[in-house]
């Protein structure tokens, strides 16, 4: 069930659609009463920015039956899966999301030499917490209710309980930009299993030191692939993706 549409046309104000039939424009959204400005240390950008947000909780009608998460959409195809009891926490003391709005007089910084707007995801991080980068998805386009994984893609569920830790890590930081095997709701990257696994093409060792850098193995300054040093993905979260993508490889 879609449950908010940005749509961007050459000729119109980015929109926001939270029912059929109904939408919020930029304008609207810079009008409302929950708007305010928040200081956010969003990952890779120096010093933290202080934006006009509003929290996301407060953009969604009620959430269907069984929603499990909320899936973020971005221009580039990246897609963010955010808990729905993050998105629905109220504690201070805890994260809390917000979707950022750029004004004119307060732009958004950029990252790369890229804009990050019109629409972001930030969170506060309250008492030193952090927030994995993948959940700061910027240039966002849609954001939708979605059920578990497990029951939106259950052949990717893997079949031996070791493997269950791998797929956690998988879900959490490859899906937002890979398929496996045709499923998953982003297409930034390549499937990690079709034709082949990186796992059969790299090799495991080899694997390892692309994911923890990419220009590693081949330089090259337009690609997308951020490194995944131990402070975002630890050795053994690292092994246990390797083991999730061998077994996905095997199955196959």
């Amino acid at each position: 069930m879609l449950l908010l549409l940005l749509v961007l046309a050459a000729d119109a104000p980015l929109m926001v659609a939270v029912a059929p039939g109904k939408s919020l424009s930029h304008a609207e959204l810079l009008s409302r009463g929950d708007l305010r400005e928040v200081a956010f240390q969003i990952p890779g950008v120096a010093g933290p920015s202080r934006l006009a947000a509003i929290p996301l909780r407060n953009l969604l009608p009620p959430l269907p039956p069984g929603t499990d998460a909320i899936d973020v959409a971005c221009a580039d195809g990246f897609v963010a899966v955010i808990p729905r009891t993050a998105v629905e926490n109220r504690d201070p003391d805890r994260p809390v999301v917000y979707v950022a709005v750029e004004r004119e007089k307060n732009p958004f910084p950029t990252l790369k030499g890229q804009s990050l707007g019109p629409y972001m995801v930030v969170w506060t991080e309250p008492k030193g917490q952090s927030v994995p980068r993948e959940l700061w998805p910027y240039q966002v386009t849609k954001i939708s209710a979605s059920r578990p994984f497990a029951e939106r893609y259950p052949k990717l569920v893997p079949a031996s309980a070791k493997a269950r830790a791998g797929f956690e890590v998988f879900v959490q930081n490859c899906m937002p930009c890979h398929p496996l095997d045709g499923e998953g709701p982003a297409h930034v990257g390549p499937d990690l299993n079709l034709p082949h696994s990186p796992v059969e093409y790299f090799g495991p060792e080899r694997l390892r030191a692309y994911v923890r850098d990419p220009q590693s193995l081949h330089e090259w300054q337009a690609a997308r692939m951020p490194p995944f040093p131990p402070r975002v993905l630890s050795d053994a979260q690292l092994s246990e993706l390797i083991g999730y993508l061998s077994e996905r490889a095997a199955a196959r």
